[in-house]
């Protein structure tokens, strides 16, 4: 049997009880049936708190991704050089954990936004130049590759020319250990050079 019918058959048993004069019934049946109340009242709160627990669980869920998917918002805008975008991806993602009870975490996206937007030129600046540093290297790369097939083929003049403009270009990337890497190979080749004739 339910125990909404239990808690019934009891009321009924009180009314009964009490209709026939008998008191000590009628107690024992109204005890009975509001320690069943209590009991339906108990599992009804638990059950609640259950699904409070349950949603906020969902939502602190829900949070999180979001967080994780402005932080991934914020890497690709600074990859992009969008730095305006990526600071308030930071922002937000603050917001978030704020919103998840996060205060320490929120401070440090809060902090990596604004050092975004205090810095932005510096920022601007170095993105500008790792950008020409991809392509100085691609151009490079094809550089070296002419430049070791005049080695295969002995031209060693033309692989010096190549390994003298591979180390201005590695200059003009900033990239100081490659000049010298490319310089003394371009030597190398002139030296081979001469022992040649």
């Amino acid at each position: 049997l339910g125990d909404v019918y239990k808690r019934q058959l009891y009321e009924e048993a009180a009314k009964i009880s009490e209709d026939m004069a008998q008191p000590e019934r009628t107690a024992m049946f109204s005890a009975r049936a509001e320690e069943m109340r209590e009991i339906a009242k108990d599992i009804e709160k638990r059950e609640e708190e259950e699904r409070r627990r349950a949603e906020l669980e969902k939502e602190r869920i829900r949070l999180e991704d979001q967080r994780a998917k402005m932080l991934g918002k914020a890497e690709k805008m600074l990859e992009k050089g969008q730095f305006k975008a990526a600071a308030e991806a930071y922002e937000t993602a603050a917001k978030l954990s704020l919103d998840l009870g996060e205060k320490e975490v929120a401070t440090g996206f809060t902090a990596q936004a604004r050092d975004i937007r205090e810095k932005e030129p510096q920022l601007r600046a170095e993105w500008r130049m790792e950008k020409k540093r991809k392509v100085i290297r691609v151009i490079r790369e094809n550089l070296l590759n002419k430049g070791d097939k005049f080695l295969e083929s002995e031209e060693y003049l033309a692989a010096a020319r190549i390994f003298i403009k591979a180390a201005e270009l590695s200059k003009d990337a900033g990239e100081k250990d490659k000049a010298k890497e490319f310089q003394l190979k371009a030597d190398e080749c002139r030296t081979k050079e001469k022992q040649k004739r």
